[in-house]
């Protein structure tokens, strides 16, 4: 982290009159005001941090210090464009935006046509995020409307759950979500600078890490900013596999598979278990431990991290068969 981040007096006027908009927290932790204000300057980011850590936090911080920033000068509103590949998150995190004063969350799936005026309208009285689903059918119409967009109206666009852009989907989802460099050389095209970016995950093994970084910056460009510190930083194997509750075969399956790979590779390494988003997941958590764990002696269990998601972002299609011969993904 440069020098600067802690050394600009503007931006630390603005850290407290930031935090009291923000839901649900009384003050940002160091590294999510940090990384906000690295993508003030302009700084292309790769974030690599746990389930939960608050990565969310650095572009909202990033959205509200841009508002307050514009509301001091009398200037137009900007856009930050969050691209999601889960429509679970979205949902979650429409209401949040929405409840910040001065904020206006808008998902291109359910209302085109006010982010066609937010990207285009002389002048925006609201910050507003932009939520995407990159999506075959619409990617091209989303790169016109940025190449189309009142010049530097985008001022942030950010890529979540990066990891998964390897690894969940059918072929065309998958293309889709690899050339997501698009969006940037788009705004690039309108804007003729560099657009700050950031690229969130919570696991993603060096493999992984490599593609991203190839697939947003090119063959030679190196992150302006990189930050490692998830302890998924070395897993070596995804399971994409449903575990549901009342499937105990299933859950059997998953079970002896992770046992048998934890003979062979014992911690640290990391074994994630991707299982559909129930409404009682801690029902779903409790019938995989005991699965692993029926003697509570922690084997296995330690380094299983189960990992929910919406199951519209699930591959149905089971990999055991990998996960058995414990090859790398």
């Amino acid at each position: 982290m440069t020098s600067s981040s802690s050394s600009t007096p503007s931006l630390e006027n603005f850290r407290r009159h930031v935090e009291s908009l923000l839901p649900h927290i009384d003050r940002l932790k160091p590294f999510q005001w940090e990384i906000a204000v690295e993508l003030v300057y302009g700084r292309s980011v790769f974030c690599h941090l746990p389930c939960n850590s608050g990565k969310t936090l650095i572009w909202i911080a990033f959205s509200v210090n841009r508002m307050l920033q514009a509301r001091r000068s009398g200037e137009s509103q900007g856009v930050t464009i969050v691209y999601v590949p889960m429509n679970q998150i979205i949902n979650d995190q429409l209401p949040k935006i929405n409840a910040i004063p001065g904020m206006e969350a808008l998902c291109f799936r359910d209302e085109p046509e006010k982010i066609i005026n937010a990207l285009n309208a002389p002048s925006l009285n609201v910050y507003t995020v932009i939520f995407y689903n990159p999506n075959e059918k619409t990617t091209d119409t989303f790169e016109m409307l940025i190449k189309n967009a009142i010049k530097l109206r985008i001022q942030l666009m950010v890529y979540d759950e990066g990891g998964i852009l390897t690894k969940w989907g059918s072929g065309d989802f998958r293309a889709v979500l690899r050339n997501q460099q698009r969006y940037l050389l788009a705004w690039f095209k309108n804007s003729n600078q560099p657009m700050p970016f950031i690229v969130l995950t919570g696991a993603a093994n060096k493999e992984t890490r490599e593609l991203l970084r190839s697939w947003f910056l090119g063959p030679t460009r190196q992150w302006d900013v990189n930050i490692l510190k998830s302890p998924l930083e070395h897993c070596h194997v995804v399971v994409d596999v449903t575990v549901l509750p009342n499937n105990n075969t299933l859950t059997r399956e998953v079970t002896k598979s992770i046992v048998n790979a934890h003979d062979k590779s014992p911690p640290p390494s990391k074994f994630i278990v991707l299982g559909e988003f129930v409404k009682d997941l801690a029902q779903q958590t409790t019938s995989l431990q005991l699965g692993l764990n029926p003697a509570n002696n922690v084997l296995g269990t330690t380094n299983v991290v189960l990992v929910f998601a919406h199951k519209s972002c699930i591959d149905k299609e089971t990999n055991l068969r990998r996960f058995k011969q414990g090859r790398g993904e």
